[in-house]
């Protein structure tokens, strides 16, 4: 009895319960966890198309009415904003006449009034004059004493300037020159001018003044050497004897701030009240808000204009959608197109009032990057041009082409990088491109404006690099988490998951190494076909490897596996065999969403071998005279659902059906003999009619109806599986055996006699 070649379960059912989903544990840096149930949607399920198309129109409603409500605002609202010291840009007139209390005046005024120095009130030190006079006896005996010394006059003259720091030479010589009776009678005359200065009011605003008109008030009998002696002695000991009072002070200020009445006010009819050019004042600037003219204004046309716009590209989105992108908007990656739109817009939004330059910090080549990564470089230069539009919409005077061509620019060679990465590195070079590219385009316009200098591309290029490390970091470290919660596989994610070490890889080699030498054999046949029809060829290749992990769990009941061994199925009820056959698509579901396999993967497990009947348990069961339900028989689907998934049936099944044939040597490799020396083109051979075969009968029976696979596509798929399977299974050289060696003491024939 022929062996049946084993075959992978198809697609679980959609209902798959919660119990068949249980979450494992992840493995590795890019593991990913289960998304939640309620962003599970089959991307191409048709559905009700008025409930689609209705789903769309709401989501175009909800993201007009967030980027109008964003961007509207900033532009369609005139701020008139003057400070006091600030320069008017334009001229300003009264729209009405207006008379108002004027806090402005009215605070001048007071602070005018109230800072008059006539205010303050002073109170006597008694204890400073006391403490004066002491000190110029005191100083005097020490002078006297000088004075009588024996020594050189040049030195008395020196000492008497070490008591009395002030004194000058000819002063000093003034005062040791007298004798005895003239000098008792300077220093009793510099006593009491001391103690008459003293006894009056001495301010410190009042000082020089006082100390200078010393010498109209000394004593008159003395000649004029002796009283400029006398002024110059008493003259270091006049300071200030009155303290300001300052609460007393502080009182007075107060009252008499009160005592100024509120300032009245009146503004005519077109009376202009600051002109362009000119300084405003705080007395205009208030002019200015009690009239009214520093309130917002809504300039409706810019409204309308500007609400116009974004609903312009609201509806090009929603066509583009529609007409090239149904398998975005269908599934649940709808939530992830909105996001990518609108937050960047909300952000820039937020933040672009920090400074003037923070354009070019503004990390929203991120949103562009990331949509490269997550859905395509399609839609990523969609995100790319709506973003910029909006950012550029943020801009001063209603709108800036320079802030726009910044951040389209700068987000799609950011896309151009990261698009397929397959490393780590590749999101640092994608960050340092993006600094590059803000910072050249932002030097192109600076030098068209004309307003470049060192410390603008100083700064140009310290925003520049901000702007590349964070989009670098936003990049990386939020694409496994998006693409785990919306069910997305990355090309990292990928690579990963394709090494050998993987759990479940390893498990499927060490288990069931039969089927893991036909996953290789298969991924490298749906590698080559997928990527001449436009599929991903790494999403595929790592889909292969894991697509019959489900045949882990019974190894020896598939052919492969049952080297040397009987056919377990000889002794089983053609049902029986059917359901453990099928019941591998099943047990794979569940091992993939125990090791949180990313959802495309898991469809691929289901999909692979769509609604096909295991023709061979359904004959036996035939001949047997069984009551026979094809049902019984079939793999439950769904079928292929798209060109990755497609390709992957066709390549399981033709290469299980080449390697059957080659079994049992049913294919045929022969070739015509050379005529005149030239070989001729190979016969028509069984392999291709095998492939044709296996494929044109999954056309016929429509499993490759909701794959988008079309006739051009399954014709190169064929040429190319044909092309790869003669490479495996051609037949090899039959070398013919070695000579004979010589013995190594045989001696050697002379060459040429």
């Amino acid at each position: 009895m022929q062996r049946p070649q084993a075959q992978s379960e198809a697609p679980a059912p959609r209902g798959t319960s919660s119990a068949e989903r249980e979450p494992g544990e992840g493995r590795g840096l890019f593991a990913v966890a289960k998304r939640p149930a309620w962003l599970h949607r089959p991307i191409n399920d048709e559905g009700n198309t008025i409930g689609q198309l209705a789903r769309l129109i709401a989501f175009g409603i909800v993201v007009f009415a967030i980027l109008g409500a964003t961007v509207a605002p900033w532009n369609t609202v005139s701020r008139v904003d003057l400070p006091p010291g600030s320069v008017a840009r334009a001229t300003y007139k009264a729209p009405r006449t207006l008379s108002y209390i004027s806090d402005v005046r009215t605070q001048e005024k007071r602070d005018e009034v109230a800072n008059d120095d006539r205010l303050k009130v002073f109170k006597r030190n008694t204890s400073l004059i006391v403490a004066q006079q002491r000190q110029l006896e005191t100083d005097i005996d020490k002078l006297d004493e000088i004075r009588r010394a024996t020594s050189p006059i040049d030195d008395r003259v020196r000492a008497m300037q070490g008591v009395v720091t002030d004194l000058s030479t000819d002063e000093a010589r003034q005062l040791v020159q007298p004798d005895s009776s003239r000098w008792s009678a300077m220093t009793a005359a510099a006593k009491n001018l001391l103690a008459m200065t003293m006894q009056g009011d001495v301010a410190l605003e009042q000082l020089a003044r006082i100390k200078d008109d010393l010498a109209t008030r000394a004593d008159s009998t003395l000649s004029a050497n002796e009283r400029a002696g006398t002024v110059a002695l008493v003259r270091s000991y006049v300071k200030p004897n009155l303290t300001e009072d300052v609460e007393a002070t502080t009182r007075r200020r107060d009252e008499a701030r009160a005592a100024v009445a509120p300032m009245r006010v009146t503004v005519q009819e077109g009376q202009t009240i600051v002109r362009d050019g000119d300084i405003v004042t705080r007395d205009q600037r208030e002019q200015l808000e009690k009239l009214g003219l520093l309130q917002p204004q809504v300039r409706w046309s810019a409204l309308i204009g500007t609400l116009g716009l974004v609903a312009l590209l609201v509806a090009l989105l929603i066509g583009y959608l529609y007409r090239f992108a149904r398998p975005l908007w269908r599934g649940s990656h709808l939530l992830l197109l909105g996001l990518t739109l609108v937050l960047p817009v909300v952000a820039a939004r937020l933040t672009l009032g920090i400074h003037p330059t923070w354009v070019y910090a503004f990390p929203i080549a991120a949103t562009t990057m990331l949509a490269a990564i997550l859905l395509n470089l399609q839609f990523a230069t969609v995100v790319a041009l709506i973003g910029a539009i909006m950012l550029g919409l943020l801009g001063p005077q209603g709108g800036s082409l320079e802030f726009a061509t910044i951040t389209f620019i700068g987000g799609m060679v950011g896309a151009f990088i990261v698009w397929q990465a397959d490393r780590i590195a590749t999101f640092l070079w994608g960050g340092m491109a993006v600094a590059g590219t803000v910072f050249a385009a932002a030097i192109c316009f600076r030098l068209v404006a004309g307003s470049l200098d060192a410390s603008a591309v100083l700064q140009i290029a310290l925003m520049a690099l901000f702007n590349g490390g964070v989009t670098s970091v936003l990049t990386f470290g939020t694409f496994t988490f998006l693409g785990g919660l919306f069910g997305i596989t990355t090309h990292l994610q990928l690579l990963e998951l394709a090494h050998p070490n993987q759990p479940l890889l390893y498990k499927l080699a060490r288990e069931a190494p039969g089927t893991y030498h036909h996953s290789i054999v298969v991924s490298n046949l749906a590698e080559s076909a997928v990527e001449l029809v436009g599929g991903d060829p790494l999403f595929t290749r790592v889909a292969v490897l894991y697509h019959d992990i489900g045949k882990t769990l019974r190894p020896t009941f598939f052919i492969e596996n049952q080297a040397n061994r009987e056919n377990v199925h000889d002794e089983l009820d053609p049902r029986q065999s059917a359901r453990i056959i099928i019941d591998h698509v099943n047990d794979g579901v569940k091992l993939a969403y125990k090791a949180r396999l990313p959802e495309a993967i898991v469809d691929i497990i289901r999909q692979h071998h769509g609604t096909m009947v295991l023709r061979f348990f359904y004959a036996k069961a035939i001949e047997q005279g069984d009551d026979v339900r094809e049902e019984d028989f079939r793999y439950p689907g769904p079928k292929p659902q798209t060109k990755e998934a497609g390709v992957i049936m066709l390549a399981d099944s033709t290469e299980a059906a080449v390697r059957t044939a080659a079994q049992t040597g049913r294919l045929d490799f022969t070739q015509e003999p050379r005529r005149n020396g030239i070989a001729p083109a190979r016969k028509a051979s069984k392999l291709q009619e095998l492939v044709n075969q296996v494929i044109d009968e999954r056309v016929k029976t429509g499993e490759l109806d909701d794959c988008n696979l079309t006739l051009r596509d399954i014709e190169r798929i064929k040429s190319t599986f044909v092309q790869v399977l003669d490479g495996i299974y051609h037949p090899r050289i039959d070398y013919p055996p070695a000579p004979k060696l010589r013995p190594v003491d045989e001696p050697i024939a002379a060459v040429g006699g």
